[in-house]
């Protein structure tokens, strides 16, 4: 350990170098701004890159996946393997029913990152809804502290659990595009490899999970009605057999653009970069990670309307309900886009305010430090 250093194990993250993911984007960011603490990462053994030292920090390798589920196991014995550690990090709350037998080995804090509400995900049906649910109660009720990155989701957890959660935003500021270098050039050439379209210059952009709590069907539907503006959608499309449907009812509209997962945070920071507004559908969560990294850019955000996205753009955006008043919203921005232009400055201001990771890290490193 370094001394005079907090040691502090991060877990329940695929790992890092970040490659894809809000957890993993928080774990690069607070161990490459690192002034406090010294960190331990676990890492899925999946990944590419196997030396145990990155930026400073030590990462350990486990033989399982990050995610799906395996994920419980894995952040459980992540947190095995990190009880020489002076406080741990527990990113999601899936592997949450084992705090009460972690908790008779290790005396350290244990710092719960709760993320969104996962239980009430459309994805998750019958005993895996009633397991994330129970998980989540005996995570927040084991846990030294509790955080969520959205002050709807402390709300949650006070009303829920009678349990006061640290609010610590996300950073939306960890890419920028290279000044001189063109945009819309660069994700031309980049996106050749796709084998489809060459995207427009003029697109509103959406990047997400092709999932139905995502709204994609929404955005579509309005889009499709809205021949004159063009939309470059990002996402997972043979995720399920949903989305794989929804591609092939809409790939072949004219200015609808489908792209599969983009991996590279580089382009899609172009692809922000070079967009006239967001679309952004996420229903569940907290703080999403590609909403405020399109507001850093100054892009005008619509969103759909509920409690976490309305906290995250603090109610200044343009928010839609259905596909009807998406719809509506469509064709007042085909018919003038200065209104949006007002709303992209406002998110931008938002952004440079509540999302920097500078701040970010140093809260999060204030809060190992008072809890040590």
């Amino acid at each position: 350990m370094i001394e005079n250093k907090v040691s502090v194990a991060i877990v329940g993250s695929s790992g890092i170098p970040a490659s894809y993911g809000g957890f993993e984007t928080l774990a690069e960011n607070l161990v490459s701004r690192s002034k406090q603490v010294s960190y331990s990462v676990i890492c899925s053994g999946r990944r590419n890159g196997r030396s145990s030292a990155y930026k400073g920090a030590r990462r350990k390798f486990l033989p399982l996946k990050a995610n799906g589920a395996q994920s419980i196991i894995y952040d459980f014995l992540g947190m095995i393997c990190s009880l020489q550690y002076e406080e741990i990090l527990l990113l999601g709350v899936s592997a949450g029913i084992f705090l009460p037998f972690v908790r008779l080995i290790y005396h350290g804090k244990i710092i719960v990152h709760v993320d969104g509400i996962e239980w009430k995900r459309d994805k998750w049906r019958g005993i895996s809804k009633y397991f994330l649910r129970f998980s989540e109660h005996v995570a927040v009720r084991f846990s030294d502290v509790t955080i969520s990155d959205n002050a709807a989701i402390s709300k949650y957890i006070f009303e829920t659990y009678g349990k006061t959660c640290t609010y610590i935003s996300y950073g939306g500021d960890s890419t920028e595009a290279d000044s001189g270098m063109n945009a819309y050039e660069f994700c031309q050439e980049a996106l050749e490899t796709t084998g489809g379209r060459p995207i427009p210059r003029n697109y509103a952009l959406t990047v997400c999970r092709i999932e139905p709590e995502n709204n994609v069907d929404t955005i579509l539907k309005a889009f499709q009605q809205n021949p004159e503006l063009n939309l470059v959608l990002v996402g997972n499309w043979s995720n399920s057999k949903w989305s794989r449907r929804l591609k092939h009812q809409y790939q072949d509209y004219r200015n609808i653009y489908l792209l599969d997962s983009i991996y590279d945070a580089h382009i899609l920071d172009r692809l922000r970069s070079n967009a006239q507004f967001y679309v952004h559908g996420n229903s569940v969560g907290g703080t999403n990670p590609s909403l405020v990294e399109a507001m850093t850019k100054g892009l005008p955000i619509i969103a759909f309307d509920v409690v976490f996205n309305r906290v995250t753009t603090e109610n200044r955006a343009i928010y839609f309900k259905d596909v009807s008043e998406l719809s509506s919203i469509l064709n007042s921005v085909h018919c003038s886009l200065s209104p949006m232009q007002v709303n992209g400055w406002a998110m931008k201001e938002i952004a440079r305010r509540s999302y920097r990771w500078e701040i970010i890290v140093s809260e999060y490193e204030n809060m190992f430090c008072q809890h040590r």
